[in-house]
């Protein structure tokens, strides 16, 4: 899970009411939805904080296939007066037209957590340290928590990994394809170019017009003390 860097919010955000109740919060964010342009906006600009990749599963996030929605960290159900906070708002991938298409067993993301929120049990990606919370394996695609964290810590990691989903079938099948051919890769540099590895991993972690590919932060730690190293560059 990559940490997301929240900018300021667009005009059309800003001038939205502030709803005090969830009924209310439900109806401001219908109608807030219904106005194309006003939406847009606040979805073009989380989009570019995000690079273009789910806030949640860091698959790419594109109309065509999944499609998107624009998602509420805490849900307007526990903190109505946060549905148009602007630092609360992330993209999370499958819209709410093609979820009806995909099975429970496999929804993941915003959709999967519902109103789902424990504040000090959730590690979601504006949460600074994020990352530190998962590991995957490169051979399976399986996500799972950080041995390296205290037990506590990895329970976080687990019901996160849960609530959101992020072992869905579809995801795991993903990650492994991606993460099996980029191991490879870097075997092969290794071997015979050690000194283009770090040129190579800012060629996969770097965006290209603005967008990551997919998996971030498995292929970061991937590539171990290099991609960390990479990594800090889109923070300049």
């Amino acid at each position: 899970m990559k940490f997301i860097k929240k900018g300021d919010a667009d005009e059309g955000l800003l001038k939205q009411p502030t709803p005090r109740s969830y009924k209310k919060a439900k109806e401001a964010w219908a109608r807030f939805k219904k106005k194309t342009r006003k939406r847009d906006a606040t979805l073009d600009k989380c989009l570019t904080e995000q690079f273009h990749i789910c806030a949640y599963s860091e698959i790419k996030l594109e109309k065509q296939k999944l499609g998107y929605h624009i998602d509420h960290v805490i849900p307007k159900k526990v903190k109505p007066n946060f549905t148009f906070e602007h630092n609360n708002l992330v993209v999370s991938a499958i819209d709410d037209v093609h979820v009806r298409g995909v099975i429970r067993e496999e929804v993941f993301g915003g959709h999967s957590k519902g109103g789902w929120y424990l504040e000090k049990a959730f590690i979601h990606p504006l949460k600074d340290g994020c990352s530190n919370y998962l590991t995957y394996n490169t051979s399976s695609g399986l996500v799972s928590s950080n041995e390296k964290l205290p037990k506590r810590e990895q329970v976080k990691a687990c019901l996160t990994i849960r609530k959101l989903n992020l072992n869905s079938n579809y995801l795991v099948l993903k990650r492994k394809n991606v993460l099996v051919s980029l191991n490879k890769e870097i075997l092969n540099f290794l071997k015979n170019n050690p000194a283009e590895l770090e040129n190579f991993a800012r060629e996969k972690l770097l965006p290209k017009n603005g967008q990551l590919d997919p998996f971030f932060s498995a292929k970061k730690k991937l590539f171990g003390r290099i991609g960390e190293k990479v990594a800090k560059e889109l923070f300049k």
